[in-house]
C-alpha cells in the first residue's frame, strides 16, 4: 500500500473518531454507534478541504451541500423598522451575491474547459449519446506472441 494512500486511510479514521467523540452522549455510546454515523457522514461530506476549499459533496455533485441556514426561511420579527428593512436588504443582497458567485464559477469552468481543449487539441466526438459504437481493444491477451518494445529493448510476452 502506498504511503499516501495509508495517510488518506488514517485521516479518514481520525475524522470518524473525532466525530464519534464529538457527537456521543451518555445515552449514545459505542453500543448505538449506528445512530451517530449519518451525522458524522454529513459533516465529513460537507467539510471543505483546506487546500482546494471544496467539500467531497461538492466534488461529487458540482455544488455545495445544501444545509440549513439562519438566513433562509421567514425573516425574524424586529422591534425597529430600520432593523427589519436592513435584514430584508441583507437577505436580498446575499442572494444576489450567491447568484453572482455561482455564475462566476460556471464561467470560470467554461473558460478552463476551453483552454484545456485548446491545449490538448481535443476533438469533438463523431458520435452522439445513445448511439452504439465499436471500441478497439489493443490490450495484449494472455499467452500472446506479440512483442512489446520498451525504450528500444524487446520484451517477449510468453
Amino acid at each position: 500500500m502506498a504511503s499516501r494512500t495509508n495517510g488518506y486511510a488514517e485521516q479518514s479514521i481520525k475524522r470518524l473518531s473525532e466525530g464519534i467523540i464529538r457527537h456521543s452522549t451518555p445515552e449514545i455510546d459505542d453500543r448505538y454507534i449506528e445512530q451517530l454515523l449519518p451525522i458524522i457522514q454529513i459533516s465529513i461530506l460537507a467539510t471543505t478541504n483546506e487546500m482546494t476549499k471544496i467539500s467531497p459533496y461538492e466534488v461529487l455533485h458540482g455544488f455545495p451541500m445544501p444545509l440549513p441556514s439562519p438566513i433562509t426561511g421567514d425573516e425574524p420579527i424586529f422591534l425597529s423598522k430600520d432593523a427589519e428593512s436592513y435584514a430584508k436588504w441583507l437577505k436580498v443582497s446575499l442572494k444576489l451575491l450567491h447568484t453572482a458567485v455561482y455564475k462566476n464559477r460556471i464561467e470560470s469552468k467554461q473558460q478552463m474547459k476551453k483552454k484545456y481543449n485548446k491545449r490538448h487539441k481535443v476533438k469533438e466526438p463523431d458520435f452522439k449519446t445513445g448511439q452504439k459504437v465499436l471500441l478497439l481493444d489493443r490490450r495484449i491477451k494472455p499467452d500472446s506472441n506479440r512483442v512489446l518494445v520498451i525504450n528500444h529493448i524487446q520484451v517477449h510476452i510468453l
